[in-house]
């Protein structure tokens, strides 16, 4: 993903991850390295779904949807 778009997120943005997780962002620093957002869905580990804000690396990101 490029780091133009990564900048580009802004809140409710919703984040398609490389393991097929999906996120909304709810925070942006505008590092082009993180985003912070709530999951949605997991496919691996469905606790972290659990309102909580989370720390999102930018290279785990495949796609932002919104």
């Amino acid at each position: 993903m490029s780091t133009d778009n990564f900048l580009d997120a802004v809140p409710g943005d919703r984040l398609l991850l490389l393991n097929g997780a999906q996120a909304v962002v709810t925070y942006n620093p505008e590092d082009g390295l993180w985003l912070f957002g709530k999951y949605t869905f997991h496919p691996t580990d469905p606790s972290l779904i659990d309102g909580t804000e989370k720390s999102i690396f930018a290279h785990d990101v495949k796609e932002i949807l919104s």
